[in-house]
């Protein structure tokens, strides 16, 4: 059950809210009612779950970056 609230929250905060809201095509109560969720139970999820990744988990701006990952990664974690 969910009730209706009202509080006051730094504006460049919420604008960060709004932001992900709009990424992630959800509503602005959904992340916020997500991020209190995972700070008061401070295990990073629902009951003890660990949540499920969203994707894309990172977006590199380049629709090629994928073709070229080998080449990319190379050499990656070796001395």
């Amino acid at each position: 059950m969910t009730e209706k609230t009202e509080t006051k929250i730094d504006r460049a905060l919420l604008e960060m809210v709004r932001r992900r809201a709009a990424e992630e095509g959800r509503r602005e109560e959904e992340i916020i009612e997500e991020a209190v969720g995972r700070y008061l139970r401070d295990d990073g999820g629902a009951e003890g779950e660990r949540p499920w990744p969203r994707y894309p988990l990172f977006d590199s701006g380049d629709s090629t970056f994928a073709e070229r990952v080998e080449d990319e990664l190379a050499g990656f974690g070796e001395r």
